[in-house]
């Protein structure tokens, strides 16, 4: 990883740790602070892949699957950004959407490097398992307390939980593969 990436990626961090301190000070615009974050870094990643598809992946094999991606994250950011004001049921539905498959995803990925022998998988493993446990507690005080501001403070957790994964990935030593 490179000196700039990693600079970014701290200040991703620290611009993440802000908003959820922000969201747990103000817990009465923390569903649509989270919203809009959720909304924006979907564009981001739809806007990733369709650059990435337009430089270089459509001159590949298989190829074009980045552009379907691209295009769909662009339609889901598009409709959470439309109903961003309608409904925080539809909101609080996503972002524990997001929890669950992002750690379904890395469980899957643990499950697979370990049987690589990589030394990471213990820590996807973790990843996954704290992904989870965050999108089944929103779920649990979603539906059964129904308190939008105990909501606020998981998705908060969550937020500073990401931030914390991202330095720690920013200041891990990356290795360099040389071809002789």
């Amino acid at each position: 990883m490179t000196i700039k990436r990693r600079i970014l990626m701290l200040l991703l961090a620290a611009i993440m740790i802000f908003t959820a301190v922000v969201m747990i000070k103000v817990p009465e615009v923390g569903i649509l602070l989270a919203a809009i974050i959720f909304a924006i870094g979907l564009a981001v990643a739809g806007l990733h892949s369709l650059i990435y598809y337009l430089t270089m992946a459509k001159y590949m094999v298989g190829g074009k699957v980045h552009l379907f991606i691209g295009i769909i994250i662009l339609d889901f950011a598009l409709f959470t950004m439309s109903i961003l004001l309608q409904s925080t049921v539809l909101i609080v539905i996503f972002l524990q959407l997001f929890y669950g498959v992002s750690g379904a995803i890395s469980i899957v990925r643990s499950r697979e490097a370990k049987k690589n022998g990589s030394p990471l998988w213990k820590y996807n493993m973790i990843d996954g398992i704290i992904n989870i446990a965050i999108m089944l507690m929103a779920f649990i005080c979603g539906n059964f307390y129904k308190s939008d501001t105990l909501l606020v403070y998981i998705f908060s957790i969550g937020l500073i939980y990401m931030a914390l994964a991202r330095i720690i990935s920013a200041f891990r030593k990356t290795a360099v593969v040389y071809i002789q």
